[in-house]
């Protein structure tokens, strides 16, 4: 059986996702007011500040990402200087 982690996630995680909301509600407001504004330097039929918004979402999933890889590497360290116990049931053994 798998066990569920009660543990809160890693603060840059919870800052990446924080970063992703701010980009998302930015992204919401540029692209609901920028047609009636006029396309000027734009790059691909999207404005300079549609690049930048996606870009902000882009850099919260990376830093969620990083969160989450950082803290699995502290626990695959952590569990790994554990001490192993002397004894073991040889009833559990995989066969």
């Amino acid at each position: 059986m798998t066990r569920i982690s009660t543990t809160r996630p890693p603060l840059v995680s919870i800052l990446g996702m924080a970063v992703i909301g701010a980009g998302l509600v930015v992204d919401l407001v540029v692209h609901l007011t920028l047609p009636a504004v006029s396309h000027h330097h734009a790059h691909a039929s999207f404005s300079l500040s549609e690049h930048a918004a996606h870009l902000v979402v882009m850099v919260g999933m990376a830093l969620t990402l990083a969160g989450v890889v950082i803290d699995g590497a502290r626990r695959h360290i952590q569990r790994r200087e554990l001490p192993v116990p002397t004894e073991r049931s040889d009833s559990h053994a995989h066969r």
